[in-house]
Parts: structure tokens; sequence; C-alpha cells
């Protein structure tokens, strides 16, 4: 078990960031219209601090928002109140991802470098943010009909993660 820990923790370390220092396992998922949370059976005494981003292979998944001694909470990129910078990978362009109840996430006020389409990567783009740059965030599956008296266009992107079925998480150094 602790062995498949460590090749987690490599994985990460080598595909997303170079600042991941351990796992955490997931001990509750609390999903609403309001809310996206997961509960973390690690704590202050494991060396998780607030403002951890958290990550599995697959992609992104949240925030540390709050800790105590034994326990944290994970604000996830699905929560309503959740904000990511992010850019499509190898076509530039920047906007801020925000979590929706369905289990989507919008893209709102993205300035675009190149054309975007249907099944591009997002990932993180971290300019001043909590989250290193580089992470997978999901792949493009809509792009919503633009409003003509704004420069930035929106659009929906499936999280590469599987959110409501984590087992375990990686916790990454804060920035």
């Amino acid at each position: 078990m602790q062995l498949e820990s460590f090749r987690k923790i490599l994985g990460v370390r080598v595909f997303q960031s170079p600042g991941v220092v351990s796992t955490a396992p997931v001990t509750g998922v609390s999903s609403s219209p309001l809310s996206s949370k997961l509960t973390l059976g690690a704590g202050k005494a494991d060396g998780v601090l607030n403002y951890m981003p958290i990550t599995v292979p697959s992609g992104l998944v949240g925030i540390v928002t709050d800790t105590s001694e034994n326990s944290a909470t994970v604000r996830t990129i699905l929560d309503p109140l959740s904000r990511v910078g992010i850019t499509v990978k190898d076509k530039g362009g920047q906007g801020i991802a925000i979590g929706q109840s369905d289990g989507r996430i919008r893209v709102i006020e993205y300035f675009e470098d190149e054309k975007i389409a249907i099944g591009d990567t997002v990932e993180t783009q971290s300019r001043g943010g909590l989250f290193p740059r580089g992470i997978l965030v999901g792949e493009v599956i809509s792009i919503l009909p633009k409003d003509p008296n704004k420069l930035t266009i929106e659009f929906l992107v499936k999280p590469a993660a599987d959110i409501p079925n984590l087992i375990e998480v990686s916790l990454i150094k804060p920035l």
C-alpha cells in the first residue's frame, strides 16, 4: 500500500509539480448546489497546510481551505466558489475556471490567443495564483455563444479528475 502511494507521488512530481510532498486518504465527500468539498484523513500533524493544491495523477482536484490536527477540508474545482487561473494547452490565452454544481467547470473571461476547439486540453496558468502552472484541469466540451459586446469567450470543461470517487489525493507545497 505504501509503495503504491510513493508511485503516485512520483508520478505527480514528474508530470505535475516537483512540489508534491505527500498523499492523504479521502475520508468524506460533500457535494451540493452550493459547494463541493472533500475531507482528508490528514491534517496539521501530518504537515497539511491551508492553500495546499490537491491533485491526483489524472489532474487538479482543488485546494485545502481548512485544517485541524488530524483532518483537512478541500474546496474542489467543482465548487461554485472555486476560482482557478487557466489556459488552453499549446494555444495560450487565459481565463478563470469556476466550478458548477452539475459536475462541469465554466471558464469565463477567457482571452483567446488562438481559436479553441472542443477536445482541447485545459491546464492551470499560474501568474501569482495558488496553483503551479501546467496541471491538467480537463477538456473543452462546449464553447458558449460569444457575447458581441465582450472581448472574451466562455466555455465548459469536463474535469480530468473523477472528484466524487477519489480515494487518495496528492498534496503540493503551497506557492
